[in-house]
């Protein structure tokens, strides 16, 4: 599988493909309302996936009209070293009436609950030496991909309850990273306690800005993440 960054964008190195706008057909979204405290929560997620999510060492941050909110992360580094399952919790720590993202006006995000159409990405070849049959290789191995991402995620809907009203907590997935994962989404399932559904990004008012926000995190998380390493590091000298 192609070399990404956290949320998914190629190295144009690895594809030679460069993207003229986010592709929300590669993004979507769980849902995830629970009956058990954070806590209670990681463990037993923990006893029954062997996916074990820490608390991350910094907050989503979201700036919405003139207003802070932010929001406790969860993160599960070990599966892919350079790539985070992260799990958002929903409600802001300033005002718990506050969601990220729901179906109604105490959401900073809305899903709108209108399906779009789906089309294969369309992808600008860069004009570069390589042989017209690499980059056909490449047209099809991500064609390849997206067809099974479809798939899974025809399987995790076939697998889960649609809700609205309380969302607990959030988890971003996508086509680059999703298969590592899918063992944990599907164990979800074995909770009476937990109801979960999946939410294609182009059902969001506005994907670009939660997907920036995302991306943003992931930064800032990294960076901050390295801060403390290099701190542990001198305190050893």
């Amino acid at each position: 599988m192609a070399k990404t960054n956290p949320f998914g964008i190629f190295d144009p190195q690895t594809y030679k493909v460069k993207k003229t706008k986010i592709n929300d057909s590669y993004y979507a979204f769980i849902l995830l309302r629970s009956e058990f405290d954070d806590l209670s929560l990681l463990t037993k997620l923990f006893h029954k996936t062997q996916y074990l999510l820490k608390k991350s060492p910094l907050d989503l941050t979201v700036h919405y009209e003139y207003n802070n909110y932010s929001f406790a992360v969860y993160r599960e580094n070990e599966t892919l070293l350079d790539h985070y399952l992260l799990m958002f919790k929903n409600k802001a720590s300033e005002n718990a009436d506050i969601q990220w993202i729901g179906f109604d006006k105490k959401a900073l995000f809305k899903i709108k609950r209108k399906k779009n159409q789906r089309k294969m990405p369309q992808l600008t070849l860069l004009l570069d030496d390589d042989s017209d049959s690499q980059d056909q290789d490449n047209d099809c191995r991500l064609i390849q991909e997206t067809e099974k991402w479809e798939e899974n995620k025809q399987l995790l809907n076939r697998q889960t309850i649609a809700f609205e009203g309380r969302i607990d907590f959030v988890i971003p997935i996508n086509i680059f990273t999703y298969e590592h994962f899918m063992p944990f989404f599907q164990h979800m399932k074995l909770f009476s306690e937990i109801n979960y559904q999946l939410i294609d990004a182009s059902e969001f008012e506005n994907f670009e800005e939660v997907y920036y926000q995302l991306e943003c995190y992931s930064d800032n998380m990294m960076a901050e993440e390295n801060r403390l390493k290099n701190e542990k590091l001198d305190n050893l000298k």
